[in-house]
């Protein structure tokens, strides 16, 4: 019906790619989008919107074309600057990407939609001094969110106080399948004390019937698949299941939907694990870190309360096994071996430029060789039962906040000031240490 009703309307051509790709069937997308610009070649909406499928999908060098041509016809077209420097990291071209993230910077300073958080992350170690580009990511954070995810006039906890005995934790993520957060957090997840929470998952991506999402289903008590669910839907279903902390494990990573707790539905909303820089939003209260990943020092870029874990924020399953495989630890020695590892490790020319080479280096003088190394910092994360007590003390912190905050009538979150004295706080700064 739509092909014989309008064959030559390129705008029609473009709203049914932007549909088709919010349904995830992407490649139909691109076959609309692309049908758009053989009617109207200049259309640069349904450019930048095919890039952006592209990109998803992780075409990157393709993805890349589209973006060129976007910035050639309008240089400021939301977005698209960040993206074709991402792409370009991606495929390895690093040719005057120190120019190009300077031009990057001068714009998220003058406050020009240019560059997601997630991706000036990925090019911000190549814009010199770490304090500034600490601000500079706060700035595009905030950018982005109020652009991308403005946060809802309406939110829907108003400070009432609920009556069940078991404080309800919800964990939202697109990652619940086999993926590196899954694989680091189920264990924690299997450590929640029952008898004092409720643990609830919240999957916001596809389950790949992997034996890693049949055990993260077990680890909840309650757990949903909320994709058929819009975010005000789901918003809604986590304030009518009365929860008391939601935290999002995605931040501003692939398939994240930040517009569910920016409708506030639970009264404390925290960050964890799989985004380290700040989301820039007053409905995220909190994230959960320790003193490497964010130094005290730098908790003024973060909009976030930084709720400091004692030794590492990160967990890892004491059930996973151990590969037997041997692996090569020869430093990379020619242009090929160097593009498929920058591919690996981070698509950027930072990581050949640091120290991590060396520690994978066994010829390197060091504590052992590289790979000893690298078990001795992994024997120092988290155990999932140690991750879990500090994370159900923001519950506990909620708790002990009631009838105390001043949240009734704004909806915002339990301020910490209120809460430490139910907490363990070692500091009389914003910064929460916990056990």
């Amino acid at each position: 019906m739509f092909q014989t009703a309008q064959p030559q309307n390129a705008d029609a051509w473009t709203r049914r790619g932007s549909a088709l790709a919010q349904l995830g069937r992407r490649d139909e997308a691109i076959a609309a989008y692309t049908r758009a610009l053989e009617i109207r070649p200049d259309e640069i909406e349904a450019l930048n919107q095919r890039g952006n499928t592209l990109l998803t999908l992780r075409r990157f060098e393709e993805a890349s074309r589209d973006f060129e041509r976007v910035v050639a016809r309008d240089a400021d077209f939301p977005w698209a600057r960040g993206n074709l420097a991402y792409c370009r990291l991606y495929c390895c071209d690093w040719d005057g990407i120190e120019r190009e993230t300077a031009a990057i910077t001068q714009a998220i300073r003058a406050g020009r939609p240019v560059c997601a958080p997630l991706q000036y992350l990925s090019l911000a170690g190549l814009a010199g001094d770490m304090g500034e580009v600490a601000a500079d990511a706060l700035s595009a954070a905030r950018q982005w969110v109020e652009r991308q995810f403005p946060a809802s006039a309406e939110t829907l906890w108003r400070g009432e106080r609920y009556a069940h005995e078991r404080i309800r934790v919800a964990y939202l993520s697109s990652d619940f399948n086999d993926h590196a957060v899954a694989r680091l957090i189920v264990g924690a997840f299997e450590c929640h004390d029952r008898t004092r929470f409720e643990a609830i998952g919240v999957a916001l991506g596809p389950n790949d019937g992997s034996a890693l999402r049949r055990r993260l289903e077990s680890a909840f008590e309650t757990f949903i698949d909320a994709r058929a669910r819009n975010d005000a839907e789901m918003a809604a279903l986590l304030r009518e299941r009365e929860v008391d902390v939601a935290i999002d494990l995605n931040g501003f990573t692939a398939g994240c939907r930040p517009g569910i707790l920016g409708r506030r539905p639970a009264p404390v909303q925290a960050q964890f694990l799989g985004f380290p820089g700040t989301m820039g939003s007053r409905h995220i209260d909190y994230i959960i870190a320790d003193k490497f990943l964010i130094p005290e020092s730098e908790r003024r870029f973060y909009t976030e309360q930084v709720v400091y874990l004692p030794h590492t924020y990160q967990a890892n399953d004491s059930k996973r096994e151990v590969s037997a495989q041997a692996y090569d630890q020869a430093l990379v020695s020619d242009d090929a071996q160097l593009r498929g590892r920058a591919r690996a490790f981070g698509h950027s020319r930072v990581w050949m430029t640091t120290p991590w080479p060396r520690l994978m280096n066994p010829t390197i003088e060091s504590p052992g060789t590289g790979v000893q190394h690298l078990a001795n910092l992994t024997r120092m994360s988290a155990s999932p039962c140690t991750l879990m007590p500090p994370i159900e003390r923001l519950g506990t912190i909620r708790r002990a906040a009631d009838g105390t905050s001043a949240a009734g009538a704004t909806g915002t979150a339990v301020p910490l000031a209120t809460a430490r004295s139910a907490s363990t706080a070692s500091t009389a700064c914003p910064g929460l240490t916990l056990p």
